[in-house]
């Protein structure tokens, strides 16, 4: 199965290396790049892509308004959110909106295509209507320790000590 990506975050080379990681799968596309918010859920509105890989700190509307909306209005999309913030307000404020994970720049190139492996495991068949999608629904925690983001269900098989 391909799967759709559009890429979101307001520096142009950053964009570049997220194409070049993507490209590294055959069966990962590109179908878009926003270079803000606005333009961001105007493109993921027109171009429904299946994952969407979402900088924080953005020009005209931020990642995190990015995110509810995305959530609201196309909740099949998977949000990875990408960022340089590695502080937990950031974290828990991504998982409060909805974000199926949350990655570091730093870590991009090792963990991204990890990450988005495991999301595609719960994307809705192309034939499954929107009417039937549920906010949050196949969601599947991860234990990376670059993701960071983990459900309230998930037992994690490395605790610490």
């Amino acid at each position: 199965m391909s799967v759709t990506i559009l890429i979101v975050d307001d520096n142009a080379q950053l964009r570049a290396f997220l194409r070049e990681i993507v490209a590294e799968e055959s069966d990962l596309h590109v179908i878009g790049e926003a270079a803000d918010g606005a333009e961001a859920m105007r493109l993921a509105q027109e171009l429904r892509p299946d994952i969407i890989l979402l900088d924080l700190i953005m020009p005209r509307v931020n990642g995190l308004e990015v995110l509810q909306w995305i959530k609201a209005e196309r909740p099949e999309i998977k949000a990875i959110i990408v960022t340089v913030h590695d502080e937990d307000a950031y974290r828990q404020a991504a998982e409060a909106g909805g974000a199926d994970a949350f990655l570091l720049k730093k870590t991009l190139g090792t963990v991204l295509l990890p990450t988005i492996q495991r999301l595609r495991g719960s994307l809705a068949p192309p034939q499954t209507s929107q009417d039937n999608a549920q906010p949050g629904h196949g969601r599947q925690p991860c234990c990376e320790t670059s993701c960071a983001l983990k459900t309230s269900t998930h037992a994690d098989p490395h605790p610490p000590g």
